[in-house]
């Protein structure tokens, strides 16, 4: 995938034939949810908070603490998985996600000792989960 910044500030996001069939519908939500990150943050940087209303507000917060996390953990935990199915080493792994040999390990193990989660799921070519996920820290 070829990421081309314009002279005008522009971005082009250029999959490949191959990437964009793989992908389908998720390529423009997931750059979808990372538009809204990014406008979020223009907002915040510049000064112009008072452009929106506290729902817009509330959007942007659902955005970032549920939706694109979600997908990214399951994007993660699958890259995990396949790291350890084709022989990764838990150093290897460490160097990778910038933590200690020993977290690395914890959280490999974590993943690999369960099935895949829905969001895994999605991530290696599943339907997104049709039924809501509970809250990522487990509140109400």
């Amino acid at each position: 995938m070829d990421v081309k910044g314009q002279p005008d500030g522009t971005v082009v996001v250029v999959p490949t034939s191959e990437e964009a069939a793989a992908l389908g519908a998720d390529l423009g939500q997931m750059l979808g949810m990372f538009a809204t990150a990014l406008t979020a943050l223009a907002h915040l940087r510049n000064g112009s908070t008072d452009d929106f209303d506290r729902t817009t507000w509330q959007y942007f917060l659902r955005e970032l603490e549920h939706n694109l996390p979600l997908r990214l953990d399951g994007v993660r935990n699958a890259l995990i998985r396949a790291h350890t199915g084709a022989g990764g080493t838990y150093g290897e792994l460490s160097d990778a996600m910038g933590v200690r040999r020993s977290t690395a390990q914890y959280r490999r193990k974590r993943i690999t000792s369960v099935p895949p989660d829905q969001w895994e799921e999605w991530a290696v070519g599943g339907a997104p989960p049709t039924s809501p996920t509970p809250p990522r820290d487990g509140a109400g």
